[in-house]
């Protein structure tokens, strides 16, 4: 069977920029944000202002919103004087970038590249836990009172754990649910997202020494960073329904992890899949999942600026005579929340505007754009915002940062602020369990 044709000029990947959800405390943070990797042809400048230099021409020739460039001839030269390594050109033009107000257009250090490719992979460097971002009362990611993301928070303001993978600190008895009072001796009250990452992770074989609390209980560890392994899917029967968890769209393993999962769970007669906190990932992924649910359809209509000039439209469809659908028509409920970003987003609506499934929780994030990830010299990587996408019925779901508007769940249910999945808390997997079981009665 022919595979769905993946967009022109990319190995598609958009997730939505923030991935503390995903990541956290296990390595990089904020900074997946692509569409893939573009083969832009340009001969590099491998000085430091040939860093910046290149950040300023693809940021020119891929931008979507050449409008939002303005004169951008203004920044060309304007920080060559104080340019002398490559950290220096990283800063200057990510503030030329900022000048865009799109957070998912970015310049990547080395480290930070390095560090994206390693979590393509499924493997990182850190502690091993997984923390969601706080959502206030409109459906927007909380922050402190510097202006800064918030993760899931006790009412004392201290991130609460959502999930302990494999790894150091389920190797000391972490659990979710636990809430992180303090790294080293350093406070993480209120604390910014990005800083309890820069806290939690480290070095592998250094320690991080943590204080906890675990109900009305403080105690502290010491945690030793290693090598963690992220699995993309996890499964679980639910008596006659299957559940699949899928925590991202960016590893390599993921469309495989899925093929089997579903193959596992075949005698099921009803599927749950739980896109909550999925910060999204590559696009080609959504193309090559969206078979094995659907026996045909419209996926996604992405719409991308040309170098050169102009837009593209293209209409990806499941491949005619597709015999790859696993789940053979049986009912299904997609789990979403307010972290259920990007390609997440893009699977959900492929799953909804056909008929396929119905969605239960709460307003997704609500992105609808994608980065062209370049590589630049000297090991760094430009993400530029070069598409929107629209789900079957034309849907465009917003930028995600000012003009948000996301998928509404068909059944919506609140959660708990502070609430671990798969637990009795868990009203919203609950719900879908219900619903489930009422349908199937009703047949």
């Amino acid at each position: 069977m022919s595979s769905p044709k993946k967009p022109r000029g990319v190995v598609a990947r958009i997730a939505r920029g923030v991935m503390w959800t995903l990541l956290s405390a296990v390595v990089l943070i904020g900074l997946l944000v692509g569409v893939g990797v573009f083969r832009y042809q340009r001969v590099m400048n491998t000085s430091s202002i040939g860093v910046y230099s290149y950040a300023w021409s693809v940021t020119k020739s891929l931008a979507f919103d050449q409008e939002a460039l303005g004169d951008w001839s203004r920044f060309e030269h304007k920080y060559d004087a104080q340019i002398s390594n490559d950290e220096d050109a990283v800063k200057d033009a990510n503030e030329m970038l900022a000048t865009l107000h799109d957070p998912f257009t970015r310049l990547l250090s080395a480290s930070e590249t390095k560090a994206e490719h390693d979590a393509m992979h499924g493997n990182f460097a850190g502690i091993g836990v997984q923390f969601g971002m706080q959502i206030d009362k409109d459906g927007k990611v909380a922050k402190n009172a510097a202006g800064k993301p918030l993760m899931t928070s006790t009412a004392d303001g201290y991130p609460v754990a959502d999930e302990v993978l494999d790894g150091p600190a389920n190797a000391v008895g972490v659990q979710a649910g636990d809430a992180f009072i303090s790294v080293n001796g350093t406070s993480l009250q209120n604390v910014g997202a990005d800083e309890v990452v820069k806290l939690l992770r480290g070095t592998p074989a250094s320690t991080a020494h943590v204080v906890l609390r675990r109900g009305s209980k403080e105690f502290s560890v010491d945690i030793v960073r290693g090598q963690v392994h992220l699995h993309a899917v996890k499964t679980q029967q639910l008596g006659d329904i299957g559940y699949i968890r899928l925590t991202s769209f960016e590893q390599d393993s993921t469309v495989d992890e899925m093929r089997d999962a579903l193959q596992k769970l075949s005698t099921s007669k009803a599927y749950i899949l739980d896109l909550r906190n999925n910060p999204g990932g590559r696009v080609d992924f959504v193309l090559n999942l969206a078979p094995l649910f659907l026996d045909k359809g419209t996926i996604v209509t992405i719409k991308q600026h040309q170098h050169g000039g102009g837009t593209r439209t293209e209409n990806y469809e499941v491949p005619a005579g597709n015999t790859e659908n696993l789940t053979g028509g049986k009912p299904m409920i997609i789990l979403i929340n307010g972290n259920t970003a990007s390609a997440a987003e893009m699977f959900t609506g492929a799953m909804v505007n056909n008929g396929r499934a119905e969605a239960e929780g709460t307003t997704s994030f609500g992105k609808g754009i994608g980065q062209t990830v370049v590589p630049a010299p000297n090991g760094t990587e430009l993400h530029v915002t070069s598409l929107r996408y629209y789900t079957p019925n034309g849907t465009w779901l917003g930028d995600g940062n000012s003009n948000k508007h996301g998928i509404e769940p068909t059944f919506k249910v609140e959660a708990p602020k502070v609430m671990k999945l798969l637990s009795e808390q868990d009203v919203q997997l609950k719900f879908a369990v219900d619903k489930l079981h009422e349908e199937l009665a009703g047949k």
